[in-house]
């Protein structure tokens, strides 16, 4: 039982908890190694955490376009830049049609904490026996409700109702870490809400 202990990590980041998956057809066809997917995944997150809330929409995507190959350059390879940027800049005009950017952008009054770090001490007999961390995207109060919101954007390259699903069932216990840091941090009656923003797709996957 002690050797069974020791070989268990002390830490692990909420991100890698139980969402290893295939790719998709149209993550095959993108061409994008994990360090690319990983990189354009982060520079998507960070156009939305700095983006002034409230702002119009068409003009705050056209304000982050120029910092995309500048944020790209340097984490990913020559040979996968081109191809990164693309999906960089593709997701990043996807975002103004599908109206996900503008829906971020109208929450303004009600946003609570944009990349919100989160720390949890492990429990249970699996898993990390130290910590767990991790950074919520995006804590909102429903304007509608008054329940709080926790949100995760994805980039994955899904389509399709299916897809969908398959993708956020793989993404549940990494929201029920960032579930549970809110409830006890903000001491809250019943969990939050969790939604996965899906960039790509534009849909909202609520649980």
């Amino acid at each position: 039982r002690a050797a069974t202990h020791m070989q268990r990590a002390f830490h692990v980041a909420a991100s890698q908890l139980g969402h290893a998956h295939a790719p998709t057809p149209a993550e095959e066809t993108a061409g994008l190694g994990p360090q690319a997917a990983m990189a354009v995944g982060t520079v998507l997150h960070r156009v939305l955490e700095r983006a002034v809330l409230g702002a119009d929409t068409t003009e705050e995507l056209a304000r982050w376009r120029p910092r995309l190959e500048e944020w790209l350059r340097g984490a990913v390879s020559e040979a996968q830049l081109g191809p990164a940027l693309e999906r960089a800049e593709a997701l990043l005009e996807g975002l103004g049609s599908n109206g996900l950017f503008a829906r971020l952008l109208e929450l303004r009054s009600d946003v609570l904490a944009r990349e919100l770090a989160v720390l949890l001490p492990a429990s249970g007999d699996e898993g990390p026996v130290g910590y767990i961390s991790g950074t919520i995207d995006l804590l909102y109060r429903d304007p509608a409700t008054g329940e709080v919101v926790v949100c995760d954007y994805k980039t994955d390259l899904v389509e399709g109702a299916a897809e969908i699903a398959a993708r956020a069932a793989a993404y549940v216990s990494q929201g029920a870490v960032y579930v549970e840091a809110v409830r006890g941090a903000l001491q809250l009656d019943s969990a939050p809400r969790f939604e996965l923003w899906f960039l790509h797709a534009g849909e909202v996957v609520r649980s």
